[in-house]
């Protein structure tokens, strides 16, 4: 851990033009995918240093910090509020960024409830999505990252599969094999809806930190391309703030709002007869393990029926890559730069930290 340290030190004085912090960062908390977050100082002069030297990986070797890395770059000259990141390290998995607080949009809700606060800040969310589907859809290249396309067979597994499995067999303990040709059915209608656009895929209250009067976005290695409706689903019908139908309601119609003003040719008709198609993976599919709290009462366990166990359902399984750390050719020690560049040209890679 201390040479990781040592190198979040490093940056801290590269940027700050001071002295690091003589304490050594302190951890803030878990993510997903094995990672850990650091942090040094404190704010307005602090840095968050997110060390992840185990990451999934693809059959090509690219890693979830590749990933990271990539879809940053497209985001932030996109102009969207995502962290910046002020030093990489993507062979030993180490990050330093920017520290954009602790206040999360979920926190938000659960503090204010309902009002014209909680919906501001919604419209904003609206607004941002918009902008980085019409902005970083461009160029963005996703076979840069170790991210499917969310096409037919990533849907079957990864979102009806792991319903299925986590929650029909493994929580309810029901048969999970007579919904399959439905969840078959739904994926293929899912599938025909598909569009290139950028994909941020966790876009949620857990995932949007409250800075003063904007948002900033986090949490976006997942990025891929695909249909764009799947993001606002997710905002919209996020598990972890629960929001009234008003106010979903008003948050699709802001959305067709800015997509028609900065996307010349956006049919909003098209958009919404298409949005509860996609949608349904993020209200009914997603997230199993949290819906259980949601769902349970209405749909009570019982015991499997007498005869052979349900084995694994077709199409289900681990989210993909080894856990391998692949390192990435051309990445030398030191502090790897991450500056200007367009979206899907190389990254620089240098001794100093981006000013």
């Amino acid at each position: 851990m201390l040479p990781f340290f040592d190198y979040c030190r490093q940056a801290y004085e590269q940027v700050f033009r001071i002295a690091a912090p003589a304490d050594d960062p302190w951890e803030i908390g878990h993510g997903g995918s094995r990672r850990s977050f650091f942090r040094l100082g404190q704010p307005p002069r602090s840095l968050v240093g997110m060390l992840s030297d185990t990451p999934p990986a693809d059959s090509r070797g690219i890693t979830e910090n590749d990933s990271f890395l990539y879809v940053a770059l497209c985001l932030s000259q996109a102009g969207a509020p995502v962290p910046r990141v002020f030093a990489a390290d993507r062979a030993r998995g180490w990050f330093v960024m920017e520290d954009v607080g602790e206040t999360l949009l979920y926190h938000e809700v659960q503090r204010l409830g309902r009002g014209l606060a909680i919906k501001a800040l919604y419209r904003l969310a609206v607004d941002d999505l918009v902008w980085m589907h019409v902005k970083a859809s461009p160029g963005f290249d996703s076979s840069r990252t170790h991210n499917p396309d969310y096409r037919r067979d990533f849907v079957r597994r990864h979102e009806s599969g792991y319903f299925q499995q986590a929650f029909l067999q493994d929580i309810l303990q029901w048969d999970p094999v007579p919904l399959s040709l439905d969840l078959d059915r739904l994926a293929d209608a899912v599938d025909a809806l598909w569009t290139p656009h950028f994909l941020y895929r966790d876009f949620q209250s857990q995932n949007i930190a409250v800075q003063g009067s904007r948002l900033r976005y986090l949490d976006f290695q997942g990025g891929r391309r695909g249909p764009r409706q799947y993001d606002l689903a997710s905002l919209v019908y996020d598990p972890y703030a629960v929001l009234d139908s008003e106010l979903q309601a008003y948050l699709v119609d802001r959305y067709v709002e800015r997509a028609r003003a900065l996307e010349p040719g956006f049919d909003g008709k098209r958009f919404r007869a298409d949005f509860p198609i996609v949608g349904v993976g993020c209200l009914r599919l997603s997230h199993p393990h949290r819906r259980q709290e949601l769902l349970l009462p209405v749909y009570p366990r019982r015991r499997a029926p007498a005869g052979p166990a349900a084995g694994p359902v077709s199409g289900a399984g681990d989210l993909p890559g080894s856990g391998r750390d692949h390192p990435t050719p051309g990445t030398r020690g030191g502090l790897e730069t991450v500056g200007p560049g367009a979206c899907g040209r190389g990254m620089t890679q240098s001794a100093k930290v981006a000013n």
